[in-house]
């Protein structure tokens, strides 16, 4: 069902927001409230507090005409982040399109904890890698709160490495980051390196199929499924991450709840030491964490 009352959303800003809030609870878009402020802070390049404290006297035909397109689209279930083509992480905010899989809040749990391994930052000047960068969210945060070190931003994806260069150009760190189009470590060409985070896919077949509109028909498949167990990419990782990381080198990864068991037995089977299953703000396991046994020899 659609409400026709987006043919009259009108010029007032509070007024548009509660006529898009009815047409999205219709079409059960949620927080409806919530995304029909972003979308009216959106077309009028305002804070969202600023629409009751202070709003603009109206909406022009041009930004009436966007606030239609924007809810349209919205109940055809794309994700907003699309639609208004930025996502904050940590912070920042960054370009986001179908290029790439949109940043999740579990995965800033990941990049605060490589930012709490002192370890890491005591270095001179440590080369991290972040495999499967996608927007460059990781590598960039990273970049901007420990500029001295050298990062790397591996993708199979050329589409997703231009993304994640453009966001580095706009935040101002690309001269910190060099940008390898790479099938996981197969084309990293420096080693032994400090560190290597990984947010792969980790999704198992079954339960991509099953996943919501939203995700399932709109963000990059190759970035979500991960085969029959979810493991195909994650167990590739942990049995190549050895060979490229110094004695006692860090690797990080991004893991499904349900993984976290099987993951830390890999890793303590691949010569990993210290591994830990952290979980994340839901309580769930989502990061494992785990240092290269200083006696495993690295390719040289």
């Amino acid at each position: 069902m659609i409400l026709p009352c987006l043919d009259q959303i009108g010029e007032e800003p509070i007024r548009a927001v509660h006529k898009l809030r009815d047409y999205l609870e219709v079409n059960h878009i949620t927080p409806s409230l919530r995304i029909a402020e972003e979308l009216v802070s959106d077309v009028l390049d305002c804070p969202r507090l600023q629409l009751y404290l202070h709003p603009p006297n109206t909406l022009s035909t041009e930004q009436q005409s966007r606030l239609k397109k924007y809810a349209t689209r919205l109940a055809q279930h794309e994700p907003i982040q699309y639609i208004l083509g930025t996502t904050n992480f940590m912070g920042n905010d960054f370009k986001i399109d179908d290029r790439a899989l949109i940043p999740r809040p579990e995965t800033e749990c990941l990049v605060e904890q490589v930012l709490n391994s002192k370890a890491i930052w005591k270095q001179a000047k440590p080369i991290i890698v972040d495999v499967g960068t996608g927007t460059g969210c990781i590598t960039i945060t990273l970049a901007k709160e420990q500029p001295h070190a050298q990062y790397i931003g591996l993708d199979i994806s050329t589409k997703a490495l231009q993304l994640a260069q453009e966001n580095a150009q706009t935040l101002g760190v690309e001269r910190h980051i060099q940008w390898i189009q790479s099938d996981l470590l197969t084309e990293l060409n420096i080693k032994p390196v400090d560190a290597i985070i990984a947010n792969l896919p980790y999704i198992p077949t079954k339960e991509y199929r099953a996943l919501p509109d939203e995700i399932n028909r709109f963000e990059p498949q190759n970035a979500l499924d991960a085969g029959k167990d979810g493991l195909r990419y994650i167990e590739q990782i942990i049995h190549a991450a050895p060979f490229y990381l110094k004695p006692n080198g860090h690797l990080f990864l991004e893991i499904g709840e349900e993984q976290g068991s099987h993951v830390k037995t890999f890793m303590e089977q691949e010569c990993f030491q210290n591994v830990h299953i952290l979980k994340d703000l839901a309580k769930r396991d989502r990061i494992a964490h785990g240092a290269r046994n200083s006696n495993n020899e690295s390719i040289s």
